[in-house]
């Protein structure tokens, strides 16, 4: 699981921001939803936590979701960063 996490990991940078540009808040939704759970499965806190947020503000109705994720995508993306460099330290991969 954390070497499939970790070259997932390497996929959804851009598809996260190509979501965000074409205003595809489910899809932005099913990656947080994908994201927490396998954060989850890897004791990733943070990251999960981050998921988690984009997953529900993906599945709401406001008018502020798109600039919601906006602000959250950057943490997220800083969030991955340190885990995957977390990860492959400690995996020594």
């Amino acid at each position: 699981m954390r070497c499939g996490w970790l070259n997932w990991l390497r996929l959804p940078r851009s598809e996260l921001d190509s979501c965000r540009r074409e205003k595809d808040l489910h899809r932005l939704s099913e990656l947080g939803h994908f994201l927490k759970g396998s954060s989850a499965a890897l004791g990733l806190c943070k990251v999960q936590a981050s998921c988690e947020s984009m997953q529900h503000l993906g599945s709401g109705t406001t008018g502020n979701a798109l600039a919601e994720i906006g602000t959250l995508l950057p943490k997220v993306k800083k969030e991955y960063a340190q885990a995957e460099k977390w990860l492959q330290r400690y995996f020594g991969i």
